[in-house]
């Protein structure tokens, strides 16, 4: 929801984005017109978005676990024969009213007129209707279960987050990241460039965490990285988005 502010002087406002100016009594705080502003909101993936009281995502995040629950609860038999037949009820209406029309009538003139409204136009929505109806049910509980199936993911990804902060946090893995440092220098395993800022500095797990666990305090399996190849080496767990 938009905070807005009372424009002080004059009533022209000028958005800060696109530099065209707006005639209006209250602007918002963000100095962004209303076209801006909603833009803003469609690309920032880290808009927060609250799940339950406990689980809070961003956008982007939420996007990921709705495809992924949709994947694995995929649409019912009813569901796909229903949708098709509505797609290729209404497409054949408009495809056949020409010829239908001019079977039936000499001229174009007349009840002719009536004949294609109601083909092309009143039959498809009449059948669209019914057949919303009676998939009305079937998608109200597919979507019930995608909305649960979206909770349990966020519920495993914030366990598994929390579970990665503590190991990660722990004493045990500090002291093995320091002798990784010092033994293999502040040099990229992989493009072999010096790494010169901290914040540049990683420790890679050649076997990921996520599939070796028993690995993951193994010091041969680790290595330094520059934060670049690590990313490029592809953070495919879904939990990182």
């Amino acid at each position: 929801m938009p905070i807005y502010r009372e424009l002080a002087g004059g009533r022209n406002f000028r958005c800060a984005e696109c530099g065209r100016r707006k005639h209006v009594k209250y602007v918002p705080s963000s100095n962004l017109c209303r076209d801006c502003a909603a833009r803003h909101r469609r690309r920032s993936p880290n808009v927060p978005v609250s799940l339950t009281t406990d689980i809070v995502v961003t956008k982007a995040v939420e996007k990921k676990l709705t495809k992924m629950a949709e994947q694995e609860i995929p649409r019912s038999q009813v569901l796909k024969i229903g949708e098709i037949f509505d797609g290729v009820f209404s497409i054949g209406m408009w495809i056949s009213a020409p010829f239908v029309t001019r079977s039936l009538f000499d001229d174009f003139t007349g009840p002719m007129w009536l004949f294609v409204l109601g083909w092309t136009l009143l039959t498809p929505y009449a059948v669209m209707l019914a057949t919303d109806r009676i998939l009305a049910k079937p998608r109200r509980e597919r979507k019930e279960r995608i909305v649960a199936k979206i909770i349990d993911l966020a519920q495993d990804r914030k366990e598994r987050l929390e579970e990665r902060e503590r190991f990660y946090s722990s004493p045990e893995w500090l002291a093995l990241r320091a002798q990784v440092i010092e033994e293999d220098g502040q040099v990229c395993a992989d493009c072999g460039k010096k790494i010169r800022g901290d914040n540049d500095l990683t420790v890679d797990h050649k076997q990921p965490r996520s599939r070796s666990p028993e690995l993951a305090l193994r010091r041969e399996n680790l290595r330094v990285l520059c934060r670049r190849c690590n990313s490029r080496k592809g953070a495919t767990e879904w939990l990182e988005v």
